[in-house]
């Protein structure tokens, strides 16, 4: 997938944000790719994750 589309920038930001310590800590490697892939199609189906935009507004007003 070509990571400069539209769709491969939201899947990839979306990858990231599911990537925390708390998930990569908790999931086997098997079960974090089942979680993950769950994670994106949420996204992708059903729009923005409230983490997501938290940290949206957090890098745009400049606040941390």
């Amino acid at each position: 997938m070509n990571r400069y589309n539209g769709l491969g920038r939201l899947i990839e930001r979306h990858r990231q944000l599911f990537r925390i310590p708390e998930n990569l800590n908790f999931y086997s490697k098997e079960d974090l790719l089942v979680a993950e892939r769950k994670f994106l199609k949420f996204v992708l189906l059903n729009g923005e994750v409230a983490s997501a935009r938290q940290a949206d507004d957090t890098c745009f007003n400049g606040s941390q």
